[in-house]
């Protein structure tokens, strides 16, 4: 597998990656290049943005909240999250519709080009966020039809806060990371001072941050929200991501942390 990361390294496929293995009970890994074009080398403890798998967390928070009836499922959201706005469409969605994607909602949204630079990364750029997410429009889909949306795990980590009374980033780090094991998953919030010695893969010179992301969410409309949201934030290494998939796997033998019901 090293020499595999290799060739990619020299062939110019990336500049640096990791790569991790489950077998037989145990985990190799391993990795090869730099955490940018001209940085130090990518070791086994590198935080990469995770992006979209951060919404494989958000499922297993909603999970592990329907194993203990805190949350329903199968019920309408808007008879157990009764603050959302009357006339949102979110009422009439069940959480089970949002994780399969079967709500209709759009699959992207700019949002954070209509937040003001004054609250970018800030609570009030969250709520704002928010507000337009709770107040989206769907597309009918026939029965069985799925669109992908990030819209949908934008909205699904404020109602589990809301419903489990802690911010999402705790809710993550008390249903899952810890209960896991992860000790290198972790939200990076905007604004909070990091351990210099946790070693970040940059993602890219973005143009309108005007700086390079080192440690810093990539996704915009996570960004605009403080670096904590249900669809994209959360950092983590490659030996850590494989120890959450042998957990499911545990999970499906009915020896994990959420119930074989749950995971399958």
């Amino acid at each position: 597998m090293s020499g595999c990361l290799a060739r990619g390294v020299e062939d110019g496929v990336f500049c640096g990656a990791q790569a991790a293995w489950y077998v037989d009970g145990q985990i190799g890994r391993c990795a090869a290049g730099r955490r940018y074009i001209d940085g130090p080398p990518v070791t086994d403890d590198t935080r990469f943005d995770i992006a979209s798998l951060t919404k494989l967390f958000t499922t297993a928070v909603a999970l592990r909240l329907s194993d203990r009836r805190v949350i329903d499922l199968s019920m309408p959201i808007g008879e157990f999250t009764p603050s959302l706005p009357k006339g949102s469409i979110w009422r009439h969605f069940t959480v089970e519709q949002v994780l399969a994607h079967e709500t209709g909602l759009p699959d992207w949204q700019p949002y954070f080009e209509g937040i003001d630079s004054r609250i970018r990364g800030r609570e009030d750029g969250m709520r704002a966020i928010l507000d337009m997410v709770f107040s989206e429009t769907a597309t009918a889909l026939e029965n069985g039809a799925s669109r992908y949306s990030d819209i949908g795990f934008i909205g699904l980590s404020e109602i589990l806060s809301r419903r489990a009374s802690a911010p999402f980033d705790l809710l993550v780090a008390r249903e899952v990371t810890r209960a896991v094991g992860l000790d290198e998953t972790a939200f990076f919030p905007v604004g909070t001072p990091v351990d210099p010695a946790t070693a970040f893969a940059r993602t890219e010179e973005c143009p309108w941050r005007g700086r390079v992301l080192d440690g810093e969410v990539h996704d915009d409309n996570a960004f605009a929200m403080g670096g904590v949201a249900g669809h994209a934030g959360l950092f983590s290494s490659a030996r850590d991501i494989c120890t959450f998939g042998a957990a499911w796997l545990a999970s499906l033998d009915n020896s994990g942390w959420i119930s074989r019901d749950a995971a399958e």
